[in-house]
């Protein structure tokens, strides 16, 4: 009799998926741009799932998650490890925020390193602050568009951008500021929902899109 074959856990799932990602870079862009315009509305929605039809189930845009896992914790799973991939991205071809820096370099982590200890021995920030500004997903530094001042760009990172997202940039970037260092806030993603552009027109954010080799 032969062996009952056990379901894949999520924790394989997921660990497959990271391997995927990690080695098949063409692949991952255009996953990136499938759960950037399909994940965000299936999580945000606060209805029931419907039973998907067998036409769906044949061309998913998604691997099925396990059956006895919730579904929003395998998309969340998905999501997180398509921003470590988009941060890879970035951190690998810091030119691309030439458009507003002038000879742009991803910060170090001994540099990062040292703005929090700053902001530690001057009691600049609180506890809060500072674990808030060690988890930004990426800083940029170069020389401000005009003159020979240094600056940075403070990056936050998102599948499909909301008006959360602009917030957390800017919030981000005022911690920066009270250490006394000139810099300005970023949001890169794929595409942005129209309160995530009117919020960053209104505080000044920049974003940027249509940098990632995917199509609309």
């Amino acid at each position: 009799m032969a062996a009952k074959k056990e379901k894949p856990t999520l924790q394989a799932i997921v660990a497959e998926e990271l391997h995927r990602l990690l080695n098949h870079d063409e692949m991952v862009i255009q996953r990136i741009h499938q759960i950037a315009h399909q994940i965000p509305m299936r999580l945000d929605s606060s209805s029931p799932q419907k039973p998907e039809t067998q036409q769906q189930k044949s061309s998913p845009v998604l691997p099925n998650p396990p059956s006895s896992q919730p579904l929003s914790l395998y998309e969340q799973s998905v999501r997180l490890l398509c921003l470590f991939e988009m941060e890879k991205w970035f951190r690998a071809k810091p030119y691309l925020f030439s458009g507003f820096l002038r000879q742009p370099k991803v910060v170090s982590a001994e540099e990062m390193q040292a703005i929090l200890q700053q902001a530690v021995e001057e009691k600049l920030l609180s506890s809060t602050e500072i674990t808030a500004l060690g988890s930004a997903a990426l800083l940029i530094k170069g020389k401000a568009m005009e003159g020979e001042e240094d600056q940075l760009l403070v990056i936050q990172l998102a599948l499909h951008a909301e008006a959360s997202d602009v917030e957390r940039a800017f919030e981000l970037t005022t911690f920066l500021r009270k250490l006394g260092l000139k810099a300005a806030p970023l949001v890169a993603s794929p595409s942005f929902s129209s309160q995530a552009r009117q919020l960053a027109k209104e505080i000044h954010v920049a974003l940027l899109e249509d940098v990632l080799p995917i199509s609309s």
